[in-house]
C-alpha cells in the first residue's frame, strides 16, 4: 500500500476521529457494527491499541473489512474480523478494554448492551458509543444498566452533529451513576458542564429546528406537539443556566 493510502487510514473523518480519541490506549478494542473497519485498523496502525476485533452482522461489511485488513501492511494479524450479531462473537477471553458501538440508533445500541452474555464484558474499562439518532434513549439505558457517563463530545461531520459518549461499566467506575434529568438525557450531562463549541452550535441548530416545528404545531398530532414543547422547554432551561453562570463569573 502506498504511503499516501496508509496515511489516509490514520486520518479519520471528525466523527470517527472522536470515537478513536475516546478509546483507552494500550488495551484491545472491539468495534461492533464496524461496517468499513476504519476505526480498528486506524487504531492499530497508530499504535494506540495492541489489537482489535472488527465485528458486523452484515456479510458484505465483513467481506469488505477483511479485504481492507488483508491489503493493509503493518497490521501483522492484529485485527480480527468476525461476523457477529451484536456481541455474540465476543468472548471474555478476548480481554477487550474498550467496546465501540457506533453508527446505529441509540435504542439499538442499548439493546446490544442489554443482550450481552454474562461475563462477556468482564474485562471492559470503557464503552464508546456514537448513536446516529436516539442519544437520549441510549443515555437512559446506560443509566439503567449502571454505566457512568465519563466523557462526551459533539462531532460535526458532513453537516450533521454526532454525539459521542464514553461510559464506564459500574464495575469499572468509582461510584454509581448520578440520576439524569431530562436535559442530561437530551443533551448530555458532561456536555452541559463543559459546553464545547460544537455542542453550543448543536444547541443553536436545535433551537432553530424546534422553532420551525412550533410554527407548524397546528398541523402536528398532539404527541408531536407535546414533544416539541418539552424539548423547547429544556433548551430554554439550558440557556438560562448558561446566562446565570455567565452572570456569576462577572460578579
Amino acid at each position: 500500500m502506498a504511503l499516501r493510502s496508509r496515511s489516509k487510514l490514520t486520518r479519520l473523518p471528525a466523527r470517527l476521529r472522536q470515537i478513536a480519541d475516546f478509546v483507552l490506549p494500550g488495551q484491545p478494542v472491539a468495534d461492533v457494527g464496524s461496517h468499513h473497519g476504519l476505526v480498528p485498523v486506524s487504531l492499530v496502525l497508530q499504535g494506540r491499541v495492541p489489537s482489535a476485533i472488527a465485528m458486523d452482522l452484515s456479510e458484505d461489511a465483513v467481506t469488505g473489512t477483511r479485504a481492507l485488513v488483508e491489503r493493509t501492511p503493518g497490521l501483522g494479524g492484529r485485527v480480527q474480523v468476525r461476523q457477529s450479531d451484536g456481541l455474540a462473537a465476543l468472548a471474555p477471553s478476548d480481554g477487550v478494554g474498550t467496546l465501540v458501538v457506533s453508527g446505529l440508533g441509540g435504542a439499538t445500541i442499548g439493546a446490544i448492551l442489554r443482550a450481552a452474555a454474562p461475563g462477556a464484558l468482564a474485562s471492559l474499562g470503557r464503552g464508546v458509543f456514537q448513536p446516529n439518532v436516539g442519544a437520549p434513549a441510549l443515555r437512559a439505558t446506560l443509566c439503567a444498566l449502571g454505566w457512568v457517563i465519563a466523557d462526551e463530545e459533539v462531532a460535526l461531520c458532513g453537516g450533521r452533529f454526532y454525539q459521542v459518549i464514553a461510559a464506564q461499566p459500574l464495575a469499572a467506575a468509582a461510584a454509581p451513576p448520578p440520576p439524569l434529568d431530562e436535559a442530561d438525557l437530551l443533551f448530555g450531562p458532561v456536555l452541559r458542564r463543559r459546553r464545547p463549541a460544537a455542542w453550543l452550535e448543536m444547541l443553536r441548530w436545535q433551537e432553530a429546528k424546534w422553532a420551525r416545528v412550533a410554527q407548524r404545531v397546528v398541523r402536528l398530532t398532539s404527541p408531536h406537539a407535546r414533544r416539541a414543547a418539552d424539548v423547547a422547554g429544556v433548551l430554554a432551561q439550558i440557556r438560562m443556566e448558561m446566562v446565570g453562570d455567565s452572570g456569576s463569573s462577572h460578579s
